[in-house]
């Protein structure tokens, strides 16, 4: 996210050095970003690759963490957002129709509530496992997988929020 802000922020200086309007995107032939695809399966295969290098990767699916993260981030952002506003983003995202100007600027507001509900609810998740843990420390064998768990919850929220949301 840092090497993304220093190449905007660069080309962006740039362009007010030399006083020239900043390019219009080139209208796409469909909606669909491909790059979008291509980038999150880059990322999602590094991950995999990682991940089953070190360990089995069943060891990283926990559905009661998962479900933590997942409905409590939606139940966030009905908290946060009228669900007129939720049904107008999401239809205009998955629809055909573009979003006119204050419609995408509530979609953008809408998905940055969702990445950072995400990482909330993974937070929240992680102190709850650490709660798990404090109480079975008079056992050190049975501090692994509460610990585990707890950890878990935040892998969750953070790829919910960067690799989906954001």
């Amino acid at each position: 996210a840092v090497v993304c802000q220093l190449v905007f922020h660069s080309a962006a200086a740039d362009c007010l050095a030399r006083k020239e309007p900043p390019r219009k995107p080139r209208p796409s032939a469909d909606r669909f970003a491909w790059r979008k695809v291509v980038g999150l399966g880059v990322v999602a295969g590094g991950l995999v690759v990682a991940i089953v290098l070190h360990s089995p990767p069943l060891v990283l699916l926990h559905a009661p963490s998962f479900c933590l993260v997942a409905v409590g981030t939606a139940a966030g952002i009905f908290l946060s957002h009228t669900p007129s506003d939720v049904r107008t983003v999401l239809a205009g995202f998955f629809g055909s129709r573009d979003l006119e100007e204050p419609e995408a600027q509530d979609g953008f507001a809408l998905y940055s509530r969702l990445a950072d509900l995400a990482v909330e609810m993974g937070l929240i998740g992680t102190l709850i496992g650490v709660v798990a843990v404090l109480q079975s420390l008079d056992d050190p064998t049975k501090v692994g997988p509460p610990m585990a768990v707890a950890l878990l919850t935040l892998l969750y929220g953070v790829l919910l929020s960067e690799l989906v949301f954001r």
